[in-house]
């Protein structure tokens, strides 16, 4: 402790004196030197001198004048007075702040600045930093000032000598493009004039602009076109083009080439021969007289020699007692594929026909259909067979297929005709009022979509224009086209979100909110689920904790009220009617209040007139009861009952009120007739014979094929 103030107590005795050795030139006399030599007692004497340098030099500059400013600072004493500079390693020399470098050139540069204290201690410090006068240099390569191409590549060369390129902007009819780099590829370039140039800037802060470059893109593009060339699909193994160019520039030569080829030049017309089946394309370009090579035109054809493959898919009967004859056929083509399929019956008049295809109305004797295939390249096939109608052999009064184990009977909307499921052979069958005449509307081999499986239940829609079935094989709701047979799925598992279908036994159209709602009936589970006709979606609205009331036990048919908010269900459980209340889903009973107390347990099918007053129960017993519910007062009354025509009936298996009379038509499980009831009373006739009685000997293809 009494040593360091010692030494600060000297300092500040001689600090006065060393102004005056400040000034004394380069030497000291013996009595400054003995000074000097007392103040290098002190440790501080020792240390180096700080040079600051205040002036920031950028590493590249573009001038020849530079000041640089600095000062010092030193340990013992605040201010150094003493520095020396050396540029790019001359010798030191005396030099004072601001050190004013002028008349530099292009160049490298390195600065040493040394500061030096009264006790000789030495600090060096470096800069460094170049001098670049000189721009960056662009060169852009010229396009074509015409052309007709879209697709360019324009290449340029950037440099700089010195300090190097730190960016180069690209724009093209003055928008910057990216990326800014040789070569550039424009492509798909519309119509139009361009110009193009490119700003280059160096790291010293020059910036240069390359020269514009300009040109225009198919205003002097010729219009070329084909005035002869093949179809696009031929059979023919020649074929000729004939070209024309239009455009100011002239044409000077055409060029052509097949099938990708190298162009060579050609004339119009140009023909190829002995082409291969398969596809061809044809390309012509011209060379103008500006020698501006103008965009391809393109013809793509296929050749085909080879005839289509034709063929019958279905057997061949020599008889069959049918006035009608349905025939399948299969068309391929593997080249220009098919474009016509016609037909011909008996050599009438070719007509465009599918498949499956059917002649009706035929008359008894011998028949021959022709089936011709053309393929879009002209090519044609044809087949034919040949058929013999003979007799009806069934016991049928009408014509058309006869009923086999017939389920459910509905009628149209204007009480002209009958549909039923030939249950037998998945058909459905409609059977014309006025005449008993039948016909298949709808089978495996009659319309696409799916096949039916178990068909259950049957409803037309109010247009008359389809039918609408429940499938318990498909678990599905199908919706038939009656026009055309096809079928096509309302809603399934697939089809439609909601509750699926697991056993649907019965249907009814819902007018007012026009759906369609389904009994479904299960060991453990008893549903309404009411169908979106156009989603498919399903939504339970009674049963399985829907609505109140006791469940459904053995629901078997179902129809709507009047007022279509109800619904009315047969249930073999109760000697009753089962009621639906479509705003909840509520079940309740309706009661046996009758009169005449004929008890309707074993009730099956359900129907009613149009008026909604009076419904209609079938009791499948041995007495084959039908029974009148007066749905005012719930008065029963038997209709009619085993004296009847249907007496030999098992099963009422359809039955149906005519909406513009008083009568109900019934069908049986084994019913060789179409019965008729005037509900008035009670009278039955046999309207019609529809079901076999006797089967021909020999099986009848037609009638196999659309599953009669």
């Amino acid at each position: 402790m009494h040593k360091f103030k010692k030494s600060v107590f000297i300092f500040l005795l001689i600090t006065p004196f060393l102004f005056l050795f400040q000034n004394c030139g380069e030497g000291f006399d013996s009595s400054e030197q003995a000074s000097i030599d007392l103040l290098k007692l002190d440790p501080l004497s020792e240390v180096p001198p700080v040079i600051n340098m205040t002036t920031k030099v950028r590493r590249y500059i573009p001038q020849s004048i530079l000041s640089i400013e600095f000062n010092g600072q030193d340990s013992f004493k605040n201010e150094i007075t003493n520095f020396e500079c050396a540029i790019n390693g001359e010798a030191f020399s005396r030099c004072q702040s601001p050190l004013n470098l002028t008349s530099l050139e292009d160049g490298d540069y390195v600065l040493e600045l040394k500061a030096i204290d009264i006790f000789k201690n030495e600090t060096i410090e470096t800069i460094s930093w170049a001098v670049d006068f000189t721009p960056p240099k662009v060169i852009v390569n010229d396009p074509p000032p015409l052309t007709g191409s879209r697709n360019l590549n324009i290449s340029f060369v950037a440099s700089d000598n010195l300090s190097g390129l730190q960016r180069l902007v690209c724009r093209l009819n003055g928008r910057i493009i990216n990326p800014c780099t040789s070569p550039l590829n424009f492509m798909n370039l519309k119509e139009d004039t361009y110009n193009l140039s490119i700003m280059a800037y160096d790291k010293a802060g020059h910036e240069f602009m390359s020269n514009i470059v300009n040109w225009e893109i198919s205003r002097a593009a010729p219009t070329l076109s084909l005035t002869r060339r093949p179809p696009a699909n031929t059979n023919s193994r020649q074929a000729q083009f004939t070209m024309t160019a239009e455009g100011p520039d002239g044409v000077k030569r055409f060029q052509c080439r097949l099938d990708g080829a190298a162009f060579t030049n050609c004339n119009s017309p140009v023909s190829y021969s002995e082409l291969t089946d398969g596809d061809h394309t044809f390309e012509f370009r011209i060379i103008n007289n500006l020698d501006v090579v103008s965009q391809n035109y393109k013809y793509n054809w296929s050749v085909d020699t080879t005839q289509p493959n034709l063929m019958f898919s279905t057997p061949n009967p020599a008889s069959t007692t049918n006035n009608y004859a349905r025939f399948t056929f299969s068309a391929t083509d593997s080249g220009s594929r098919i474009d016509t399929i016609e037909c011909s019956l008996d050599g009438g008049e070719f007509n465009t026909c599918s498949t499956p295809h059917v002649f009706s109305g035929l008359e008894l004797g011998d028949h021959t259909v022709v089936v011709r295939a053309t393929d879009k390249a002209s090519n044609r096939r044809q087949i034919s067979r040949s058929w013999t109608r003979i007799a009806e052999k069934y016991n049928c009064v009408g014509v058309g297929p006869c009923l086999h184990n017939p389920r459910t009977l509905v009628s149209n909307f204007s009480g002209e005709k009958l549909y039923s499921i030939n249950s037998a052979h998945k058909t459905i069958i409609e059977i014309d009022l006025t005449n008993g005449h039948r016909k298949a509307v709808s089978s495996a081999s009659m319309g696409f979509g799916p096949t039916l499986v178990n068909p259950r239940d049957l409803i037309i829609s109010p247009d008359n224009q389809r039918l609408f079935l429940i499938d318990s094989g498909l678990n599905a709701l199908i919706r038939i086209n009656i026009a055309n047979g096809n079928r096509s799925v309302v809603s399934d598992s697939n089809k439609g979100t909601g509750p699926n279908f697991i056993n649907p036994v019965a249907l009814v159209y819902n007018p007012v909110e026009e759906n369609i709602l389904v009994l479904d009936s299960t060991s453990d589970r008893k549903l309404i689920i009411q169908v979106d006709l156009v989603s498919g979606d399903r939504t339970n609205i009674s049963g399985s904790n829907v609505g109140d009331g006791d469940q459904l036990s053995n629901p078997k048919d179902m129809v709507i009220n009047a007022s279509s908010n109800a619904l009315f269900i047969t249930d073999t459980a109760y000697n009753g009617l089962r009621r639906i209340d479509l705003t909840n889903g509520n079940r309740s009973y309706f009661g046996p209040t009758g009169t005449t107390g004929i008890d309707i347990r074993s009730s099956i099918r359900l129907e009613r007139n149009i008026a909604g007053d009076r419904y209609y129960v079938s009791l499948n017993q041995a007495t084959n009861t039908v029974v009148e519910i007066n749905m005012t007062n719930g008065q029963r009354r038997r209709v009619s009952n085993g004296s009847t025509i249907f007496y030999q009936e098992n099963a009422i298996n359809g039955m149906s009120v005519n909406p513009n009379t008083t009568k109900l038509h019934i069908v049986g499980n084994t019913t060789r007739n179409l019965s008729e009831v005037d509900i008035a009373n009670g009278t039955t006739r046999a309207l019609f014979q529809i079901n076999q009685s006797t089967y021909n000997n020999t099986e009848n293809p037609f009638d196999r094929e659309n599953g009669h």
